[in-house]
């Protein structure tokens, strides 16, 4: 029977020591001289937002701390904690701000930016290709330390979807376009997590997975040699039926684990003592939108039950704009639709249509396009602002952001 442990408590140190022996101890699951540590950092948005937002969306530094310390004394000295970030972040750069770095040093490990490393490409049944980092796939001992939370798109982001950051670039490009939760189960196949620490300490309801969803506090850690048992466990934790979460389903299905609780052995603290449910993600990026209060600005991405959607790169660079540009303006002057992802031109937009990245080539003739995968920052919150506003208006929030710089307003859940 497949063990999973849960732990209650205030030390992450404790807390993950305590999870290890509740599993038979480290030294019983690690083998050879050399550990990944896959935390989820790419969440950590590098502009506009207040650190401590940041902190509710990615691994605590104290629990790679405790992992790092937990596998030298098991005899694994070379430790590296690795990511991927999202499409438009830059890896180090997270690492750094986050305090993760350091921190890692301090402990003897090192951080490594999966982006910069060579890949490999390693086709899966059905012939869904995944370039992914060579480092993970040549150590024997990657632990996967996601965070508790839900997620806009996929329902909830724990063990199997944190793995989707030791892929290149361009196959997180790929991944969305087709069934998301069915690639992001597959891959849990190919990369096959020795250990998964979920981060319960800190985690995100609402709109997550990055800065629009709010805190909530388990003050937990779950862990278990089997991703699929473990992320069946935490979303039963999060007041979740796992069944409903497509690629923890999926995952089962495929006999990469499992995903019956009846068939979980529960060590530590008893599940109906630790619930603690968590708010669910308004599925589809559009809800991001309609949370600004922002009126006039239609967003059309994917939607539930269609395959192909705006990847997290594409939702960052124009959520970040339209913050930008809400902080600049009163009011939107003009309604604009936004077209975005790989979905073809819904039926009832308007005259004043945003095709809004490469995706959107195919719909260039529709409306004003605007490249790149994503596109950037500073041109997205132009164009917004020419779409919406009169000319003097375009001038006055050009002036306005101009002086501000990338200072932007936090929401009111920020404060």
């Amino acid at each position: 029977m497949v063990k999973v442990a849960i732990v209650r408590g205030e030390s992450p140190e404790e807390m993950v020591g305590e999870a290890l022996r509740l599993l038979g101890g480290l030294r019983n699951i690690v083998t050879g001289g050399d550990a990944v540590i896959k935390p989820n950092m790419g969440a950590w948005i590098s502009r506009l937002v207040p650190v401590h937002v940041n902190r509710w969306a990615t691994t605590k530094p104290e629990i790679v701390v405790a992992l790092i310390n937990e596998l030298k004394e098991a005899g694994i000295m070379d430790v590296a904690v690795a990511d991927g970030s999202f499409l438009d972040q830059d890896t180090m750069e997270q690492f750094e701000e986050s305090g993760m770095k350091a921190a890692v040093e301090a402990a003897g490990g090192r951080v490594t930016d999966l982006d910069k490393g060579s890949h490999v490409r390693v086709e899966a049944p059905g012939g869904f290709a995944y370039e992914i980092s060579e480092p993970v796939l040549n150590t024997g001992n990657l632990i996967d330390v996601p965070v508790m939370k839900t997620h806009v798109q996929t329902k909830l982001t724990l063990g199997i979807k944190n793995l989707k950051g030791v892929v290149s670039k361009n196959t997180k490009r790929m991944m969305h376009r087709g069934d998301l939760d069915r690639t992001i189960a597959q891959l849990c196949g190919l990369v096959k997590p020795r250990l998964t620490v979920v981060d319960g300490m800190l985690g995100m309801e609402g709109l997550g997975p990055t800065v629009f969803g709010r805190p909530k506090k388990p003050g937990l850690i779950v862990a278990g040699t089997d991703t699929v048992a473990v992320d069946t466990v935490t979303a039963n934790i999060m007041g979740h039926d796992p069944s409903t979460v497509d690629h923890i389903r999926i995952a089962g299905e495929m006999g990469l684990g499992e995903n019956d609780l009846d068939r979980i052995e529960i060590v530590g603290a008893p599940l109906e003592e630790v619930k603690c449910p968590f708010e669910p993600a308004q599925l589809g990026a559009y809800s991001l939108v309609e949370s600004l209060g922002f009126d006039g600005v239609r967003y059309h991405g994917w939607t539930p039950g269609h395959s192909g959607s705006e990847c997290t790169g594409c939702i960052d660079t124009f959520m970040n704009a339209l913050i930008a540009l809400r902080d600049d303006v009163p009011r939107v002057r003009r309604p604009l639709d936004v077209v975005i992802g790989s979905r073809d031109m819904p039926d009832d937009v308007g005259d004043n249509v945003l095709c809004y990245g490469n995706c959107q080539a195919k719909n260039r003739d529709r409306g004003t396009w605007l490249k790149g995968c994503p596109p950037e920052l500073q041109p997205s919150y132009m164009t917004l602002a020419k779409m919406t506003q009169p000319t003097p208006s375009f001038a006055l929030a050009l002036i306005k952001r101009l002086i501000k710089g990338e200072k932007v307003k936090p929401f009111k859940e920020w404060t």
